[in-house]
């Protein structure tokens, strides 16, 4: 069946799945996770709540610090400009497509692989930062 934009949230982003801080328990952001699709197709066909992504600071922190590991484990070193050309693309709300086909220039085969989990991570983020507000 086709992905509706406007889905609503798992049942893990209901209030008892949040703890004493007013963050999601492990278990309901595990159920968040188990929640957005592994196919690239499916999760590149979701909507990404931009707003919540960048409101989230997830972009300037987690997926910051994910990005440039990941690229010291393909390059063999750290890659600031690498790191900030994908910061960059997030902040310009690219889709996911356009940022393989750019990093196919580098990552080559990976750049799918990569921008896959990648997306997934936006995707969990926009979610977690909803479902705790």
């Amino acid at each position: 069946p086709p992905l509706r934009a406007s889905s609503p949230l798992p049942a893990a982003a209901e209030k008892s799945d949040k703890g004493p801080d007013g963050k999601l328990t492990k278990e309901a952001m595990k159920a968040l996770a188990d929640g957005i699709p592994a196919s690239s197709e499916e999760l590149f066909a979701l909507s990404v709540d931009w707003d919540a992504v960048h409101a989230s600071g997830a972009v300037g922190s987690r997926i910051k610090d994910w990005v440039s590991g990941k690229f010291s484990e393909y390059l063999g070193e750290e890659d600031e400009t690498m790191t900030a050309f994908v910061q960059q693309k997030l902040e310009e709300r690219s889709g996911p497509r356009g940022i393989i086909e750019e990093l196919k220039l580098v990552l080559e085969d990976d750049a799918d692989v990569f921008v896959a989990k990648l997306w997934r991570m936006i995707v969990f983020e926009a979610r977690r930062h909803n479902a705790e507000q």
